[in-house]
C-alpha cells in the first residue's frame, strides 16, 4: 500500500504546485488593476481629468 501512497502524495503536491501557479497571474493582475484604479481616483480628484463617457448616445440631437 505504500507505493500507492506514495504515487498519490505526488500527484497530490504537483496538482497543488500548478494550482498555485495559476494563481500568481490573477493575483498580479488584481494588484495592476487595484493600483490603476486608485490612482484614476486620485487625478479626478486633482482635476486633472474628466470622467470618461463610453457608448452611446451623449445628447448629441
Amino acid at each position: 500500500m505504500s507505493w500507492i501512497d506514495e504515487i498519490l502524495d505526488r500527484a497530490l503536491e504537483n496538482v497543488k504546485k500548478d494550482l498555485k501557479e495559476k494563481d500568481k497571474h490573477l493575483k498580479r493582475y488584481k494588484k495592476r488593476v487595484k493600483n490603476r484604479n486608485s490612482l484614476y481616483k486620485k487625478r479626478m480628484k486633482l482635476g486633472r481629468i474628466k470622467r470618461k463617457v463610453r457608448g452611446g448616445n451623449h445628447g448629441g440631437k
